[in-house]
């Protein structure tokens, strides 16, 4: 098997992947019986028992955790936080299960029967008693309800990525991998989970989103700070295995009709702001966890909306086409002899 990794040009191939696949097996480690970690490391754990506090020997933080406090603010982390006694469950959005069922079906990253029951066929909506009903018992015994089009759907988003040039990278090596150390400055355990380690060691993850072109990707990128969560997967990478990825990509596909598949690669630049951002996350958690005051976001009353770069761009691309447009109907009706 040959990989190009796009990031750094390097081509991974032949006995420095088997190598690689090897020291990385040999590193991973079952949970302890006690379901406690308290030796860093990669480990094999499930994904209810990777999101727990519980997990560690002491307060753990992971990717969604600082990207929500950079992202928005901590007084938002806040407020759904396990360390809120007065916290606001935190409610699944059916985008949120559909997510999860894409893994769980194209990546296999988890058994499909043991997490998830698709509506029967009688029920073509959940707006009848029954129905509502039975997707009631199916969230109270602890299982993710699906209609049968998502599973459809969900085929069709894996036959696209399975057209996709570097589909090998994202289906081969080890998944879901869940790596836990501790910060050195404040002692916090930091946790990262991404989809797929290659036999080469690159990294990358599979995202499900609405709009997969390239502004649709670069605004969900920054929206949701998911560089912030590859730059903390390096920092895993290099604490459990002692290198440094060589590239890091997230795929992208859409959940409807075209399903259309953009893999980004992300660039050194990128990821070093990442860096940058989590320690700064992390730093404003340790602040805020010691002091008891969770910020509130930056918020200016009345500040008029303006455009952004992007839109910038595209408004001045309309004004440059307006404006040839009427150079060639003033040049096209201009008639000397008038």
């Amino acid at each position: 098997m040959r990989l190009f990794s796009q990031n750094r040009n390097v081509l991974i191939a032949g006995n420095d992947d088997l190598a690689m696949e090897i020291k990385m097996e040999m590193l991973i480690k079952d949970l302890p019986e006690s379901g406690v970690i308290t030796d860093p490391g990669a480990y094999r754990v499930d994904m209810a028992a990777y999101h727990t506090q519980e997990i560690c020997d002491g307060v753990s933080m992971s990717s969604s955790g600082l990207r929500e406090i950079h992202t928005k603010s901590p007084f938002h982390y806040y407020s759904t936080s396990p360390f809120n006694p007065k916290r606001f469950p935190r409610v699944d959005t059916d985008p949120m299960m559909f997510g999860r069922a894409a893994h769980a079906l194209i990546l296999g990253d988890e058994v499909f029967a043991d997490h998830y029951k698709v509506r029967p066929i009688e029920f073509n909506s959940y707006k009848s008693a029954d129905a509502k009903q039975w997707k009631s018992d199916v969230i109270a015994t602890g299982y993710t309800p699906l209609t049968p089009e998502d599973v459809i759907h969900i085929g069709y988003m894996s036959e696209s990525l399975s057209r996709m040039e570097l589909i090998d990278l994202l289906m081969e090596g080890h998944q879901e991998v869940s790596h836990f150390w501790k910060d050195a400055k404040t002692g916090i355990w930091l946790k990262s989970r991404l989809d797929q380690t290659s036999t080469g060691g690159d990294l990358i993850d599979l995202k499900v989103t609405f709009d997969a072109s390239d502004r649709g990707v670069d605004r969900v990128m920054a929206q949701r700070g998911y560089p912030m969560q590859g730059a903390l997967a390096y920092e895993a990478s290099e604490n459990s295995w002692g290198y440094t990825p060589p590239g890091l990509f997230f795929a992208f596909v859409e959940p409807k009709p075209p399903y259309l598949v953009n893999i980004m690669p992300v660039d050194d630049d990128a990821i070093h702001l990442a860096r940058f951002r989590n320690r700064k996350a992390i730093d404003t958690f340790y602040e805020c966890m010691k002091t008891g005051h969770w910020h509130y976001p930056e918020m200016t009353m009345n500040r008029a909306y303006s455009l952004k770069p992007w839109e910038v761009e595209e408004l001045d691309a309309y004004k440059a086409a307006a404006l040839k447009k009427e150079r060639e109907i003033t040049v096209t009706e201009f008639d000397p002899n008038d």
